[in-house]
């Protein structure tokens, strides 16, 4: 009989490694000392956050959270917890060029430069032309 447990030993294991670090870099994004670092320091740990988050929306029950957002959730929620995330973890690892928020940049030729449709083209095709989608983050603890 096969164990279908969850979360199995390995899961455990993985899943206790990427909340740790993502909530630590969640919490240091939230301190205010953290807007006057480096700005590639901000970048880098960003980037690894959303690395994070990527590899996380990986995991099946996470999948089915998303899905229940999907169909639960105002329109475009479970998108911009999922695709979105996914979409700006994979210009950060297939565009590994930039040091600086300011400085991120893609156009169609650069996104297909090795072939066309793959992830982040098939991502801007899909929501090319749709509702502009407003989201915000709220600080409690400012209250902003």
């Amino acid at each position: 009989m096969i164990n279908e447990f969850r979360p199995n030993k390995s899961e455990i294991e993985f899943l206790n490694l990427a909340y740790n670090k993502f909530y630590d870099i969640f919490d240091e994004v939230f301190r205010d000392d953290f807007w006057e670092k480096d700005p590639y320091y901000r970048f880098s740990k960003i980037n690894t956050a959303f690395a994070i988050y990527a590899e996380l929306l990986n995991y099946e029950p996470i999948k089915w959270v998303i899905d229940s957002i999907k169909e639960n959730r105002p329109p475009m929620e479970g998108e911009i917890g999922s695709n979105l995330f996914k979409f700006i973890r994979n210009i950060f690892a297939h565009f590994p060029f930039f040091d600086s928020w300011d400085e991120v940049w893609i156009n169609k030729s650069i996104v297909n430069w090795y072939k066309e449709g793959m992830s982040i083209d098939r991502f801007l095709k899909t929501y090319s032309g749709k509702n502009e989608v407003k989201y915000r983050i709220w600080d409690e603890k400012n209250e902003k």
